[in-house]
């Protein structure tokens, strides 16, 4: 025995002996090895399944979310609406307080002063007729011819018949206690058989105006 072949002898080892032929045991490498790709196999389904949960998850409270800002958004959308509704509609009640005011700046209560002009009328005057004018929110009343004549708004101007002639002077005077008296003029007396026909101006200022929503407003804002 040569001494290379010494060394490569081992004495007292375990008796071995390999009696299986190669086929089966590359057989066995096989099986080992399908084993580990099933493994793979089966670890790699499972991550794309986690990951297909997760991604689902994922979007369906992604949906979840839009679902709910989108009806947040709407919601939004239809107050928005509603307020510009209420902005018209308060812009339109505005416009009609303004219309108001403005269509009755120029309003004079007559009544109550007819019913002062007629009683002050002296007893043997019997009213013929009547008129009264005045200005407007688009027309002006003329302004007096003389300077020195007081700013006026408006007239009455009434006919009347009497017996007694002193009695068209008495009228003159007695209508200065008209209220918002500004002057008074006999246009025009006539006779006819002792009968005298008279016809008397009688200018007014703006004090007999009503004002009635400007002094709504001046409480409103009091």
């Amino acid at each position: 025995m040569s001494p290379a072949a010494a060394k490569d002898l081992i004495v007292g080892g375990p008796p071995r002996a390999d009696l299986l032929p190669p086929e089966i045991k590359g057989e066995a490498a096989l099986r080992a090895q399908r084993r580990v790709l099933v493994g793979i196999i089966a670890l790699a389904a499972i991550v794309v399944v986690g990951g297909s949960f997760l991604a689902t998850g994922v979007a369906t409270s992604a949906e979840s979310q839009l679902r709910t800002e989108s009806a947040r958004t709407d919601s939004l959308i239809s107050q928005q609406g509603e307020y510009v509704i209420v902005r018209q509609m308060a812009g339109q009640v505005l416009l009609a307080q303004e219309a108001q005011k403005i269509a009755t700046s120029t309003e004079m209560d007559w009544a109550p002063l007819l019913r002062q002009a007629d009683r002050q009328m002296p007893e043997s005057l019997k009213t013929v007729e009547g008129t009264i004018r005045s200005s407007s929110p688009i027309v002006d009343y003329p302004l007096p011819a003389d300077v020195l004549e007081g700013p006026r708004v408006g007239e009455i101007t009434i006919k009347a018949k009497t017996n007694v002639f002193s009695d068209i002077t008495r009228w003159l005077f007695a209508t200065r206690k008209l209220d918002g008296y500004v002057d008074a003029s006999v246009i025009s007396v006539t006779s006819s058989k002792g009968v005298f026909t008279a016809t008397l101006t009688i200018h007014v200022d703006e004090s007999v105006r009503t004002g009635r929503f400007a002094e709504e407003e001046e409480e409103e804002t009091e």
